[in-house]
């Protein structure tokens, strides 16, 4: 999926994956964390859950490929934000980090994204973004980003997609957990067809989220 297919939704606001008062169970099934821990969240869009990690003491550090998301998340949300040209290994970034709260946002390539290391992993929209191909690369690089004896929590969503396809793509559980190099835990579904109009419209008779944890 090349970067102008995101960049053209977010500057024709097409982002009805954004949830506008941020994910309502994500809550319920994310790890409690020690105080301090590291939080990465791929592809965070301009997601309130960032707001409520960083409320639970946890350093917040974002990674997503349009600026304007990131702008509209400090914005919208009454924060302010130093800004920074950052090159990693040559590749370009401009970082915002957050005034008030231990939030920042790294604007550019997720696949080009290499810091420190993190303690954990929150991924409600991101996965499912991403056609088949870019699937096991996207889960190396994120492990690859993660400590050993990490945590963590990915949101997938699970339909027939011979009746509808994506974005957001129905990724099986068992495509998840042969990429993932470790244990997962399905943690929760919820059944979600009466809420979702636009995918019960295709035929769908039903539209799963899965909550999956280690």
């Amino acid at each position: 999926m090349e970067h102008s297919f995101w960049h053209n939704k977010w500057q024709s606001n097409q982002v009805g994956f954004h949830q506008e008062s941020g994910h309502p169970d994500f809550v319920r099934y994310f790890p409690t964390l020690p105080a301090g821990s590291s939080v990465l969240v791929p592809l965070c869009g301009k997601s309130k859950d960032m707001l409520w990690l960083a409320e639970q003491g946890y350093q917040v550090v974002g990674v997503e490929l349009s600026e304007i998301a990131a702008k509209d998340f400090f914005a919208e949300n009454g924060l302010t934000a130093d800004v920074t040209d950052q090159s990693i290994n040559g590749s370009q970034f401009l970082l915002y980090q957050c005034h008030q709260c231990a939030i920042s946002i790294w604007v550019g390539d997720f696949f080009k994204f290499e810091t420190d290391v993190f303690d954990a992993l929150y991924d409600r929209a991101a996965l499912i973004a991403l056609p088949e191909s870019m699937r096991p690369a996207y889960l190396a690089h994120c492990q690859a980003l993660l400590k050993n004896g990490s945590n963590g929590l990915i949101i997938t969503v699970v339909y027939d997609q011979t009746l509808a396809s994506g974005p957001p793509f129905s990724v099986q559980p068992e495509e998840l957990t042969s990429l993932w190099s470790g244990p997962l835990v399905k943690a929760g579904e919820i059944e979600l067809i009466e809420q979702e109009p636009r995918w019960k419209s295709k035929g769908l008779t039903s539209f799963k989220e899965q909550f999956w944890r280690w």
